[in-house]
């Protein structure tokens, strides 16, 4: 593998030098973000999507981006068929390891290797809203499922114990906790709305004391298989099976999503159009590596408005929280007049019972004079 200064002295003739150039410069760029003073562990990334989208190819491009040399790490399938089981797989560090790099990649990020986001590759489930879903989504970006943890154990815990049980039975950590969510949509496969609203419901649930969001994470599409737009040669990663689209259809989609998630206004930061390296396509191309390179660097970036490290004691006295004695009193206040409702309920129902067994009882005694 050639080193840095080995590929800033190719030829100005190679039609991808400046391609090369701006993946070195990706590289360093993420390297100085592993040492972002304001963030105290390594990101999280939740890739989700519905099967076939291309989340695993995803996790394999960015392996391949990093290490300089590709490696089949996550599990691809075929697609064409979705399953009820969800799988959850995570990959620390991206998935790398030191000695599975490059030189000239080992050179750049050995020192910050540890920092790389942990992606989880969150696959299985098609277009679905449940709440047995919405629950692993909670317990995820909350923080209360480490690296490795199996998603029948999950499920298992929610068959014994009940929808809603998890936050009870399991350990909370920082470390963690989602911070960016990634939705994965294929352009040849249709809008799952379902699985959008499922994220949407969970995402936009807020804390009763504070009043701000439960899990303050930044949002991402990508568009998957865009090699597979006409006119481009770019990329070249497509199988010759798969049928091409016109850009104009590709765009018309991406607008359709931006308008879904309602980031129109930010589509260019937070939609991105994906190509993958997929098994036996594009062994090394420097255009699909900018892209995973851009992904990445984008993934470790502080969340817009939200400092990631911990609060000061100053700053977490200055937290709007409603006292615990306001909440216990409205509480408390709230069950009085539910119980209120409910004893004139009862007690209508009662006089109106009263009123009709006495019109009965009189109108036997009337007939019997």
């Amino acid at each position: 593998m050639a080193s840095v200064q080995d590929v800033f002295n190719e030829s100005n003739t190679t039609d991808t030098k400046p391609v090369k150039e701006r993946n070195i410069e990706a590289l360093i760029n993420i390297a100085k973000l592993c040492h972002r003073p304001d963030r105290t562990y390594p990101e999280v990334v939740f890739l989700l999507g519905t099967p076939g989208v291309g989340k695993s190819a995803m996790v394999n491009t960015i392996v391949k981006a990093l290490c300089g040399k590709y490696y089949s790490k996550a599990v691809t399938g075929k697609g064409h068929a979705s399953t009820k089981t969800l799988t959850l797989q995570s990959f620390v560090q991206c998935g790398i390891k030191e000695y599975e790099m490059e030189p000239m990649e080992k050179d750049i990020l050995k020192k910050g290797l540890s920092k790389l986001p942990t992606i989880i590759d969150a696959a299985g489930k098609g277009d679905v809203d449940s709440e047995d879903l919405k629950e692993i989504l909670r317990v995820s970006f909350g923080g209360f499922v480490s690296p490795g943890t199996s998603i029948q154990f999950l499920e298992d815990l929610q068959t014994k114990h009940g929808i809603g049980s998890l936050e009870d039975l399991l350990e909370c950590s920082d470390e963690n906790k989602v911070t960016k969510v990634v939705f994965v949509i294929s352009c040849k496969q249709s809008f799952p709305e379902k699985l959008v609203e499922c994220l949407h419901s969970v995402l936009q649930e807020y804390d009763d004391r504070s009043g701000k969001l439960k899990y303050p994470v930044d949002v991402f599409i990508v568009i998957t298989k865009y090699d597979l737009v006409k006119d481009q040669s770019l990329y070249e990663a497509y199988s010759k099976e798969d049928e091409c689209i016109t850009e104009e259809c590709f765009e018309e989609f991406e607008t359709k999503v931006a308008n879904h998630f309602s980031i129109e206004g930010a589509k260019e930061n937070n939609c991105i159009r994906w190509v993958s390296y997929v098994d036996g396509h594009g062994s090394d191309n420097p255009h699909i590596d900018n892209i995973a390179l851009g992904f990445v660097e984008k993934m470790m970036q502080p969340r817009r408005g939200h400092d990631y490290g911990r609060p000061s004691k100053e700053a977490a006295a200055n937290m709007p929280v409603v006292p615990m004695n306001k909440i216990l009193k409205l509480k408390a206040k709230k069950k009085m007049a539910e119980m209120s409702r409910e004893v004139d309920w009862k007690c209508g129902f009662i006089c109106a019972l009263v009123v009709v067994l006495l019109a009965v009882f009189y109108k036997l005694l009337t007939k019997g004079i």
